[in-house]
């Protein structure tokens, strides 16, 4: 668990150094983190998708920390009929992103996060989240950064996860 958690903190406190020399404009806006020790690695023996889960929420959480709105991003359904999937690898991975401990309720170290900081949604235009007034009259604040997980391609022209992705990137602009 001490090993996982070194991992952790370095791969947060790099996202965030990222995201802030996009906003110095330094770097591109496209970033991508890859991160290979075994248990995130599927080739290996040792592969946990919890442990891939554990990551993120420690990257989403720090980001927040720094009063940034993350929508962390999970590749949905693709596909045309009965041809319509996920990567297996990705199976449930939404669900259980969203059933994790993130210790947000009342009275506990990340209280009111989730909802108003760290949000969830799939890959697509329609998960970029912009600043609006909401049918009720309450301002919704943008998405600052976006953190997809493992996007990833299928077999077949209805099933690329490259239209979506392209689609995205363009709705969110120059935000990371």
């Amino acid at each position: 668990r001490f090993v996982r958690q070194y991992f952790y903190d370095m791969a947060a406190d790099a996202a965030l150094e990222a995201v802030i020399d996009c906003s110095q404009g330094k770097i591109s806006n496209r970033m991508k983190m890859q991160v290979m020790f075994p248990e995130v690695n599927p080739s290996m023996d040792s592969y946990r998708i919890g442990t891939l889960l554990e990551l993120t929420r420690q990257i989403a959480i720090h980001l927040a920390e720094q009063n940034l709105r993350v929508r962390v991003c999970v590749q949905g359904s693709m596909g045309v009929g009965i041809f319509t999937g996920t990567p297996k690898q990705l199976n449930g991975v939404a669900t259980l992103l969203q059933r994790m401990d993130w210790q947000a309720n009342e009275g506990e170290e990340n209280e009111g996060i989730l909802g108003e900081y760290v949000r969830f949604g799939a890959i697509g235009k329609d998960h970029v989240v912009n600043s609006h007034i909401d049918s009720e009259g309450k301002k919704v604040e943008q998405d600052d950064v976006f953190l997809l997980i493992c996007p990833q391609n299928m077999v077949g022209l209805e099933s690329s996860i490259i239209g979506p992705l392209q689609e995205m990137v363009e709705a969110v602009g120059d935000r990371p």
